[in-house]
């Protein structure tokens, strides 16, 4: 006789139905064949007759079909507003990224729940859906609940209970093979992440390897437990602190410390707290720091005289906006010498008409031009604010090693031994003193 195998998926949402032919004289597939394999399988609501008939059809031609949805369901958001999603997607069908705070949406109590195919109910015996880890339910109106979203990951429905699944576990290396990787919650790469591919982690990315040329983003911490070998390539930004064995050759952007258990050489670095290189042997050689807690370090620099440079004392992530602000002030620039040419050879034609309209956009882009200045003023006033930091060096600070802070600057012309560098309000000028 015909094969018919039934299989339910996980969260009970869908029966599925897979065929074989039969062989010689044997009973072929029927409708009722298939209905009697479901009813074994524990399928008894949602059944499509439509679908079991196409089916039928198709494997009387002499089609093998696999997984065929044959039924379904009926989700707490389809058919009525028990439950209005303020998310875009359907959890029962596919996941759906979503963000710490974000509202999923607002679910309706005392009515009828929905179901799966096994007849069980989505709602609980008060007529409100289950909610599981990572949602917080609110009050919100008469007879109603706001779900919100506690951490960023997918949204899921699954065995009639709504989750969000915060955590991506991924085994292996990331590569140009495996594809990019962005995920709303936490992500635990148990491998390493090869050159020319993203990893985005919304609330935090943790390699246990090593990182090459690549762009990590993560709106959390970010935990590498070898290293970094960028090859001038790998960027790494964090919302939170970033903690790593060493790194080479890398760009390091972190908005909380930065902690480094062996050496960093020829990075740049932007921190909004301290870096602090927190080995025995800890060694920061060549580069750009801009840091705004200042450094805790053995040594700095190296006896060959590696140019390291060490800013710190101010908010580096106010000179990120300055920068930002400048090329947009370039480009209007650039535009309106574009509109100097047109509106001289628009004079020479004696085009008036399109002369007007041109004037009209030297003038709108002078406008934004005159905003954007005043922009750049208040932020460089407010990125010459002070912050207490302090460069502690234990060990050496080797010629060749530049601090700077405020614009003043300390250039180390002589080794520098157990060493604390600090910048005087007072004097306007950078301190040093034996570390204590």
């Amino acid at each position: 006789d015909a094969l018919i195998q039934i299989n339910i998926t996980e969260d009970k949402i869908k029966a599925l139905v897979s065929t074989r032919l039969p062989v010689g004289t044997g009973a072929p597939v029927s409708a009722e064949r298939i209905r009697e394999e479901a009813e074994k399988a524990g399928v008894v609501k949602g059944l499509s007759n439509e679908a079991i008939n196409d089916v039928v059809e198709r494997s009387l031609t002499g089609e093998i079909l696999t997984e065929c949805v044959i039924a379904e369901g009926l989700l707490p958001m389809e058919g009525n507003t028990r439950l209005s999603l303020e998310v875009s997607g359907d959890p029962g069908k596919a996941p759906v990224p979503v963000k710490t705070g974000d509202v999923i949406g607002t679910i309706q109590s005392g009515e009828e729940s929905g179901w799966n195919v096994l007849g069980e109910p989505l709602m609980d015996e008060k007529g409100v859906m289950t909610t599981g880890k990572n949602i917080r339910r609110e009050d919100f109106e008469e007879n109603s609940i706001r779900l919100i979203a506690e951490k960023g990951g997918h949204l899921v429905l699954s065995e009639g209970t709504l989750h969000i699944k915060d955590l991506l576990d991924f085994v292996g290396d990331v590569s140009m093979a495996s594809g990019n990787i962005h995920y709303p919650g936490r992500i635990i790469i148990d491998g390493s992440v090869l050159s020319r591919v993203m990893v985005n982690g919304g609330e935090g990315v943790e390699v246990t390897q090593v990182v090459q040329a690549a762009l990590i983003n993560s709106g959390g911490d970010v935990t590498i437990g070898k290293g970094i070998k960028g090859e001038g390539k790998a960027v790494i930004r964090s919302q939170g602190q970033l903690t790593l064995g060493y790194a080479e050759e890398a760009n390091l952007l972190a908005s909380g410390k930065i902690v480094v258990g062996k050496t960093l050489m020829n990075c740049r670095v932007k921190c909004n707290d301290i870096l602090e290189i927190s080995g025995k042997d800890g060694k920061l050689i060549g580069g750009v720091m801009k840091l705004k807690d200042g450094l805790i370090c053995r040594d700095v620099g190296n006896e060959r005289g590696a140019e390291t440079v060490i800013s710190f004392g101010q908010d580096y992530l106010v000179e990120n906006q300055i920068e930002q602000v400048q090329k947009e002030i370039a480009k209007i620039q650039e535009f309106i010498d574009k509109t100097d040419e047109m509106m001289e050879k628009l004079e020479q034609k004696g085009s008036s008409g399109k002369l007007i309209v041109i004037r009209q956009k030297k003038v709108d882009a002078l406008r934004i031009m005159e905003k954007k200045n005043l922009k750049i003023f208040l932020l460089r006033e407010k990125f010459e604010r002070h912050f207490d930091s302090e460069i502690k060096v234990s060990g050496t600070a080797w010629p060749g090693v530049v601090f700077e802070s405020h614009g003043r600057l300390i250039k180390v012309e002589e080794p520098l031994k157990s060493v604390s560098i600090t910048f005087n309000r007072e004097k306007g000028c950078l301190e040093k003193k034996p570390l204590r």
